[in-house]
């Protein structure tokens, strides 16, 4: 649980860092060419890379827990709660941009299903797959965000029903 809070204290050092340098790129009028950003969406970004990283961090430590599959996954109710606080707060944030509303409201959905279940009510493998359900969405906000996001006609077209079979990986 330390290695988690270590990664989650880094991570949000280097937000803080990155916002920094993006308000000073903004005040000064350079912005990079591949993502012109605001400074609103820019922090937007950073918060849901920042939540992306920390979740991420958070699997990667029940992955590697020496407990095995079918014990109770015993995760810090007290830092799963103030991530999804932040996360509600960025999915609030996000209100004017329509692109990114949709894969954040999935991922307070989920956040708040785990919490819900947690401490000790689900096994490791349902715990990791609630965190993995809760990135996706997060890592597909920041692309999002970003600009980088395929645009394309195709990936538009996809149905509910395709992005559910997707997400559960059939």
């Amino acid at each position: 649980m330390k290695n988690i809070i270590n990664v989650i204290a880094v991570t949000s050092r280097l937000f803080d860092m990155a916002r920094v340098i993006d308000q000073n790129a903004n005040q000064s009028h350079l912005y990079f060419s591949w993502c012109p950003m605001n400074a609103e969406r820019s922090q937007l970004y950073y918060t849901c890379v920042f939540l992306h990283v920390s979740f991420q961090a958070v699997h990667n430590s029940v992955a590697t827990s020496p407990r095995r599959d079918d014990t109770p996954c015993w995760l810090d109710a007290q830092m799963l709660s103030m991530l999804l606080s932040e996360l509600q707060r960025c999915r609030r944030e996000a209100a004017p941009f329509r692109e990114a509303r949709q894969p954040l409201d999935t991922a307070v959905y989920h956040c708040g299903l785990l919490m819900a279940q947690c401490p000790a009510a689900l096994d490791r493998q349902l715990c990791q797959h609630h965190l993995e359900a809760i990135m996706a969405p997060l890592k597909e906000a920041a692309a999002q965000l970003s600009g980088s996001a395929n645009r394309t006609i195709d990936s538009r077209a996809s149905s509910p029903g395709q992005r559910l079979r997707n997400w559960l990986g059939w």
